[in-house]
Parts: C-alpha cells; structure tokens; sequence
C-alpha cells in the first residue's frame, strides 16, 4: 500500500499550506485565509504521527517510546535551535532592553515546548494591545501545540490499539475525543478566542482528525479510484477556496476551519491506493521542493516580518516579498545544512538525547537568563543605559490613569464618582461621553479646564458610539454588554450637565453599521441634545499614522544603524477624515453645537505628524497618550489657536 511509502503529494500539501500562511502574514487582504495552512500542518502532523505509532503498536505489540521521542528530537530540535540562535542574535543588535528580556523568555518557554502557553498567558490582547506582529517568536505556539500533541497522543494510541479489538469501537472512542474538541473549540471562538487559538484541546480535534486518516489506513481503507479522483479534486478545492474565503472573523479553528481541515483530510485519503489528479498536482516538483523545506520556512519567515514591523512599523508587499526571499534562502541553508545532516546521523538514544536535547537546551537556557540578569541589572557594556535614562516619560493609554473612568464593561457608578471630576471636589457642569476616542482627549480637556476655568466628568466606554435612540446592535460582542448599560446610564444622567463634549472613533463607526445607518442615528442624537443641554461639542477623530509606534524613540537608539528615523517615517500626508466633514456640517447647522479637531496642530503644509515640539503625542496608530493629550492642549494654548474660542464658553 502507497502509504507506507514516501508520498512527494504530502510534502506539496505542507507547501500549500505554508505558502498560505506567509501569503497571509504578507497581505493579509490577498489571502484572507492563509492562516488556516497552520491547520492543514496539524492534519498533516496528526495523520503522520498516527500512522508510524500505529505501524509500531500493532507491528511489535509494544509503544516504543523512546525510539519515537528520539526521532521527534532528531526532526525539530536542530531547525529550531538554528532559528533561535539567529533570533536571538538579531534581537540583539535591534530590540530595546525590555523587548530582548521579552524575547529570550519567549525563547526558553519555546525550548520546553510551551510557547503557545507562554503566549496565551502573557499577550495582550485588549483594546490598546500592542502589535502582535512585532513578537518574533510568536509563530512558534504552532510547534508548542504539535510537541504537547506528542506527548499525550501515543498514550492515547496504545490505549485504543491494545483494549479495543474491534475496529467500529475503536474509531467510536476517537470519534468522540475529535467531536470533543471541536465544540470545545467552537464555544471558545465564542467565549475566549485567544484560549481557543492557542491552546491544544481546542486544536486536538485537527490532529486528531489526520489521526483518523491514520486509523482508516491503517485498517487498510479501500476507496474505489473514480470516487478518489472526485475526493482529491473536492479536497483540494475546499482547502484552497478556504484560502480566499474565510477570515479572521470566522470561528478559528471552531467550524470556520472544518471546510480546510476536511479537505485536507480528503486529499491524504484519495492517494492512499494510487496517486489521482490531485495528488499529481500535488507532486510537482515546485510544490514538493517547497514542502521539504516547509518546516524551517515556517520557523524562519515569521521573525524576519517581525523584525520589519518592530523597526519600519508597516511592511510595504515589496519589503515583504524581499524577507520572504531572504526565508526562502535561510530555509534551504538549514534544511540542507541543519535538518538533514542531524536526522541522517545514526546515533544511540542516549546520545541524541544528550548531544540533541540536553546539551543545547542547557547552553540556550544559560544564554537566555543570563542576558535577561545583565538587562535586569544594567550590566554595563551591553547596551548603553545612559541614552535611555532620558526616555522614561510615561505614554501610557487614558485606560491607565485612575481619573479616567474608561471601561470595557461599564459601571453606572462612574457618574458619583470623585475620581472621574476635574478638578477634583468641583461642581461638573461639563461631560466628556463616547467612546476611547473620547477618553484619549481627557489630558488636553484638562488643561483646557484649568485655562478656562470649567469643571468636567468623565465617563467612557469603550467601542460604544454615543447613540440615545436606541441598543446599537453592531457594537463587537466583546463590549455589547458594556455599551447597553453606557447608553441606558447616559439616556438618565446626560441631561444633567450643561454641556457635553462627544468623542469617537468616527470613521469605524461610519462603516461598522448598516450604510447610513451611524450617520443619521448620530445626527438625530446630537439634534436632540442640542434642544435639551446648553452646549454639544463634537471632537473630531484624530489623524491616523499607520506606521506609529510610541516606542520608536528607544528603538532607534538600537536600531538607528538600519536607519529608522521617528519623525520622517510616520509622517502621512492623507486627507482628513471624510466623516469628520460631515460633523462639521452637522455642528454647523445648529447654533448651539460646535465642532473641534486638533488636526490644524499636527497637520502643517500637506504632512501630518503625531510630534509635537519634537514629543510624540500618540500612544499607538490612533490613540493620544494622556501625556500627549496634555501637551497638545499647552501647545494649542500657548499657539492661541482661534477654535479655542469654543471652551470659553464653558467657563463657570
């Protein structure tokens, strides 16, 4: 039977399925899919792995757990520590203190096979989480899934092949193990997306399903040649139309995955007995050349976009194709030069165990802690700490400041709170409401206040457009909840201040909805306030730089040698927001409502820039820091900017 023999189909399989994912990783907006290549490895991995185990089990009567942990050892291990060592070396000579710290933890939870641990519990995934794409090692969770699958699954395999004698049984209790898994998978798309992307019970249900294919082969599986040829054709058509069609929005890797996961298994299944029209596809030597390389490919073209991201910030297609090639390059050399010399030498267990494994965890450790002791005690000569005295200043979110009362989740009682007035033990007379887009306003409001002399509440809620007419029913589900009790709280309390100054993320919202649908429900929200308080101030949405990066400041005294230049490379010279004319020509028709925007501060002569006075101002693409917001407000002050004329009227 062919598949116990090489099948050249599968390592085009594991080409299609990493050229997705760097397709992916490089334009997102091409193959909105390609993530699910990662998928279609843990079918291929599954499938496999089941097979050998199987052939052992039943072959010898025994699990020969050793010989199997050895040849997992002798496959991954060498690739891996090649790319950590050059990881590490170009941290090194580009990451900040803390992001090299960062890195090196990353590095050791990686070499105990937890990486997906390590992320699941240390990334931040809120509102102002920084940009996953600038974590190095973050593709290695995938491995972390594949080696914790290793552990467990032969157990799993014994139990079965030696207790259960009858076939229909066995593929019952592994039927049940993959059904498990995906509803378990499914309910954490739902419940917590990122426990469901990392972790392994939420991923065994993929490697067990190429386990199934393992189990059918190995009862030797008869399928008659004309419905192979249509399997082979459908199976490669689900997982390539799954490429383009799903998204990151679909439930991944719940049923949103199923369409990849079962064309994958459709396409090792249709060449079991003969290879069909797929499976010569398949074979090419392109997509076979490419699949023998696909593991070190997979390690190495993710750090390389890493490391673009980190100094560059946005990653043109041309740079990208550029990194891309450079991994192309990097993964021949280890496969060549790393993978196979190490699989092909014949050793005892013992001293692959130790020459592989031990030996190079120990030093890599070693390394690893040792550099994060020297950052965390300023050891001198390896980076100069002095340039980084001078770089402290906080630029922390509005969320971080105890007088902001932002939420995710709102709570009422931020309307009787003393934190959130200013200045504090003052009459308010004045309410910031909206979204974080209002929040990250609340520095220069406050310079405003003490300029102006008014007293301000502040009461926020996160991805929550200000609409009193009603429940917004597009508001994502992470902060519906939050957002039905801002608006029910507001539609009771808002009336109670003389003025209210309204923020938000206008050009999300403007296209979140039904079309049309923000603009006039917005529209009537405003009118309505504008015949019941004194005052309605609409902020506009700020300039966005897509390239931004808060950090950049201590970045380039690193990787200034690459020639990342803070100010010039973020500047844009895009036009204003399309929505924030359409605020201005609803403030305009009413004689009470006023529009304000900050964009004459940052914007000079075409180009836009989130400095000021050589300061950045910005905490992430779109965002003021509260620092920022305050120095924005001290230079519109100090520039005697004519709309400032809109806050006299506040004064008390």
């Amino acid at each position: 039977m062919r598949s116990l023999n090489y099948r050249p189909d599968i390592d085009g399989m594991r080409a299609i399925a990493v050229l997705g994912v760097i397709a992916f990783h490089v334009r997102p907006d091409l193959v909105t899919g390609g993530f699910l290549g990662v998928d279609i490895f843990f079918v291929i991995s599954g499938y496999l792995i089941s097979l050998i185990l199987a052939r052992d089990i039943t072959g010898t009567g025994r699990l020969h757990l050793l010989e199997f942990y050895k040849r997992r050892i002798k496959r991954i291990f060498p690739a891996l520590l090649f790319i950590l060592a050059g990881t590490l070396l170009a941290g090194f000579m580009v990451l900040t203190p803390d992001d090299l710290a960062t890195l090196c933890t990353s590095a050791a939870w990686s070499l105990f096979s937890a990486a997906n641990i390590y992320f699941y519990s240390s990334i931040d995934t809120g509102y102002f989480a920084p940009d996953s794409r600038e974590i190095p090692l973050l593709n290695l969770w995938s491995l972390g899934v594949e080696e914790q699958f290793y552990f467990l699954w032969p157990f799993f395999m014994l139990l079965v092949l030696r207790l259960i004698k009858r076939k229909r049984w066995i593929m019952v209790m592994v039927g049940f193990v993959f059904l498990s898994s995906l509803v378990l998978a499914q309910v954490s798309c739902v419940r917590c997306q990122s426990f469901a992307y990392y972790m392994l019970p939420t991923r065994v249900w993929e490697l067990m399903a190429g386990g199934i294919c393992a189990l059918l082969v190995h009862h030797e599986i008869r399928i008659p040649r004309r419905f192979a040829e249509v399997m082979g054709v459908v199976g490669l058509g689900m997982v390539m139309l799954s490429m383009f069609m799903v998204s990151r929005s679909d439930h991944i890797p719940g049923v949103g995955a199923l369409p990849a996961v079962m064309g994958a298994c459709m396409l090792i299944l249709s060449s079991v007995s003969s290879v069909t029209a797929a499976g010569r596809i398949l074979s090419t030597r392109a997509l076979v050349a490419v699949g023998l390389i696909s593991y070190s490919l997979y390690l190495w073209h993710w750090p390389l976009l890493s490391f673009l991201h980190y100094v560059f910030g946005e990653v043109t297609w041309k740079a990208g194709a550029a990194a891309c090639m450079l991994a192309f390059v990097m993964a021949t050399v280890s496969y060549f030069l790393v993978e196979q010399p190490f699989r092909r030498r014949n050793l005892s267990t013992g001293r692959v165990f130790v020459l592989y494994f031990f030996i190079p965890l120990s030093l890599a450790l070693a390394l690893c802690y040792g550099l994060i002791y020297a950052i965390n005690h300023k050891l001198p000569g390896l980076y100069d700490w002095e340039k980084y005295k001078g770089l402290e200043a906080e630029m922390l979110p509005a969320y971080m400041y105890s007088y902001n009362c932002q939420y995710d989740t709102f709570d009422p009682a931020a309307f009787g709170q003393d934190r959130c007035v200013y200045p504090l033990h003052t009459r308010p007379t004045v309410l910031l409401a909206g979204d974080s887009n209002a929040a990250h306003y609340l520095g220069m409001l406050m310079v405003f206040a003490d300029h102006f002399g008014f007293s301000m509440r502040n009461a926020t809620q996160d991805s929550c457009p200000l609409l009193l007419d009603g429940p917004v029913p597009w508001v994502c589900a992470e902060y519906r909840k939050g957002c039905n009790i801002y608006l029910s709280s507001l539609r009771k309390e808002i009336w109670k201040y003389d003025t209210v100054i309204i923020g938000g993320s206008w050009n999300d919202l403007d296209v979140s909805g039904p079309k049309g649908e923000f603009r006039r429900r917005f529209s009537s929200t405003v009118r309505d306030l504008a015949g019941r308080v004194r005052h309605v101030i609409i902020l506009g949405k700020v300039p966005v730089f897509p390239n931004y990066n808060k950090d950049c400041g201590r970045r380039v005294i690193r990787a200034g040698w690459l020639g990342l230049d803070c100010r010039e490379h973020v500047r844009n010279n895009l036009p204003d927001h399309a929505v924030n004319q359409f605020m201005r020509e609803l403030a305009a028709g009413l004689d009470n409502v006023d529009y304000f925007d900050i964009r004459e501060l940052l914007c000079h002569q075409g180009y836009c820039s989130p400095y000021v006075d050589n300061m950045p101002v910005y905490y992430n693409t779109d965002h003021l820091s509260i620092e920022g917001s305050r120095l924005v407000g001290q230079a519109m002050i100090k520039s005697n900017f004519p709309s400032l004329k809109i806050f006299e009227k506040l004064a008390q």
